[in-house]
């Protein structure tokens, strides 16, 4: 049969009808997409640095990867506090985590922790930063290198380290204070 453009409005991308749609005799009938390889998240993201490992969401996020299995690598300032690393060799399933997880205390700013850091990595979970506004007052300097200098050195020596997955965390900060009721992903980005 014939193929045919269409232009899907909610995500403005374009698709063939062929992997959608076939007409058949007096109905339509669906086709299933082709199959997809089975590759699973474990395999994509095995060795994986959490930056700000220890910070509010990172905290969170690294004893769930390695509950998942994940070989995990922090890099982090532990500028504030350890509570973070505390909690973690607290948890009843720290000796197995152990075996799995290592440390690197440094600045992210620091050319050769992030190397030292990324060493041997598939994927970043990039997480390190100056967070909220009143914080980034106090030091706006500070702030810059960190939230925009650090992150292209980051992603410069994530791609010479052969990290095959860049993830960037973000925070609503990113649209700044605005008057709509709705803050969603599709507004232009105001920091």
């Amino acid at each position: 049969g014939s193929t045919k453009t269409l232009r899907c409005s909610a995500s403005n991308r374009r698709t063939t009808s062929t992997n959608l749609e076939t007409k058949v005799g007096r109905g339509l009938r669906t086709r299933r997409p082709p199959k997809r390889s089975k590759i699973s998240i474990s395999k994509i993201m095995s060795k994986i640095l959490v930056t700000g490992g220890f910070g509010y969401v990172g905290s969170r996020l690294v004893p769930h990867l390695l509950g998942l299995g994940h070989d995990v690598r922090v890099l982090d300032l532990m500028l504030y506090t350890e509570a973070g690393l505390e909690a973690l060799k607290a948890d009843p399933k720290w000796p197995e985590y152990e075996k799995r997880f290592s440390l690197v205390r440094g600045d992210l700013r620091d050319a050769e922790k992030v190397r030292e850091a990324l060493a041997g990595r598939d994927a970043v979970i990039h997480l390190a930063a100056i967070s909220n506004d009143p914080t980034g007052d106090i030091d706006e300097v500070l702030t810059r290198q960190v939230n925009f200098d650090a992150v292209g050195m980051l992603l410069a020596l994530a791609k010479e380290a052969g990290v095959k997955r860049f993830i960037n965390a973000s925070s609503s900060s990113v649209f700044g204070a605005r008057t709509e009721s709705e803050i969603n992903e599709r507004l232009e980005p105001e920091p």
